[in-house]
């Protein structure tokens, strides 16, 4: 009996799309972020959103990239404004919620 979560065949399949020549892998070496990784980017980390955007970016069909990039700058320029006229805590837009619950009355 096999004491491994995965099938060998499982494996091999892993390890073949790890090392396609026409497929591209992007990453964060520090924090060990990957595009379509379930955790989120590091707050603060250039490495860690980069991934995140040219992810995004390449997986959106080209006929849509323009439109996409507006929109991006558009966001990021009204966040930034935000930020300069004190309107936002930029520290508060990384805060995960908080979530409680309560014995609901019968």
């Amino acid at each position: 009996m096999s004491n491994s979560l995965i099938t060998q065949q499982e494996k091999e399949k892993y390890l073949n799309t790890l090392f396609d020549k026409d497929k591209v892998i992007l990453h964060c070496p520090e924090h060990k972020y990957s595009y379509g990784d379930k955790r989120q980017p590091t707050p603060g980390c250039k490495g860690c959103w980069m991934v995140s955007f040219t992810g995004l970016m390449c997986n959106i069909p080209p006929e849509r990239r323009l439109e996409v990039m507006e929109m991006l700058e558009y966001s990021i320029h009204k966040l930034v404004e935000a930020d300069e006229k004190g309107q936002i805590d930029r520290f508060k837009l990384f805060k995960r919620p908080q979530v409680s619950f309560e014995k609901g009355k019968s």
